[in-house]
C-alpha cells in the first residue's frame, strides 16, 4: 500500500470538494472550532496540538471538514461540519489508498464502524468493550454520564483496510485490541 509523502500532496479536488493539506496549528484550530457545533461531537477525539505535528492534516476549503493520517497510516480526527454534503464519499478513494487502520465508536446514535465499512470498505478486526470507569477517569463523571445518555455503552471498533477475511474479536484491553487489528496489516 502506498503511503503519503508530505511533499506529494498540496491540494486535491474530490467531487468538487477542495481539500488542502495544512499545518498542525491550522488543522487543530479549525478542528476544535468545528467540533464544538457537531451533532455527535462526543464521538470525535481531539488530540493535542503536538500530535498533529506528526500527522498529515487535511481541511476542506471552508475549514469545517477534515481528517488527519498518522505516519503509520492510521486515520484520526475525521469531522464534517460543512455544507459540503458527501464529504466522506468524496475522499473515499484517497482514504482507501493511503490509510491502513482507524478506530471509532459504535454508538446507538451513530455507528461510525457501519459508516466506515459502507463508505471505505474497512473491516472490523477488534472491538474494545465499553468501559464506563475508564471514560470517567479520562473525561470526568458528568461527561461519562452524558455520553452514555446520548450514545449508550458504545464499544470502540478497530478497523483495518484489507481484502482479507477478518475474524472479529472482542477485547477488554486496549493494547490487545490494537495488536490484534494490526495483525491484519
Amino acid at each position: 500500500m502506498k503511503f503519503l509523502k508530505v511533499k506529494e500532496v498540496n491540494k486535491m479536488i474530490f467531487n468538487n470538494a477542495e481539500v488542502k493539506q495544512v499545518n498542525a496549528k491550522t488543522f487543530y484550530n479549525s478542528f476544535c472550532k468545528s467540533v464544538k457545533t457537531l451533532k455527535n461531537k462526543e464521538l470525535v477525539d481531539i488530540h493535542n496540538l503536538n500530535d498533529y505535528k506528526n500527522t498529515y492534516n487535511f481541511l476542506s476549503a471552508d475549514k469545517k471538514s477534515g481528517f488527519a493520517i498518522t505516519t503509520n497510516g492510521d486515520l484520526i480526527s475525521v469531522f464534517n461540519n460543512s455544507s459540503c454534503k458527501g464529504f466522506l464519499k468524496s475522499i473515499a478513494n484517497f482514504i482507501k489508498s493511503n490509510v491502513k487502520t482507524l478506530d471509532c465508536y459504535q454508538s446507538k446514535e451513530m455507528d461510525l464502524s457501519a459508516v466506515y465499512n459502507k463508505i471505505f470498505n474497512f473491516k472490523i478486526a477488534s472491538i474494545l468493550q465499553f468501559d464506563y470507569d475508564f471514560l470517567v477517569a479520562e473525561k470526568g463523571k458528568e461527561y461519562a454520564d452524558n455520553f452514555v445518555k446520548i450514545h449508550g455503552k458504545s464499544n470502540v471498533a478497530f478497523m483495518v483496510n484489507t481484502t482479507k477475511e477478518v475474524n472479529t474479536k472482542y477485547f477488554t484491553d486496549y493494547g490487545m485490541a490494537i495488536n490484534y487489528r494490526d495483525s491484519y496489516c
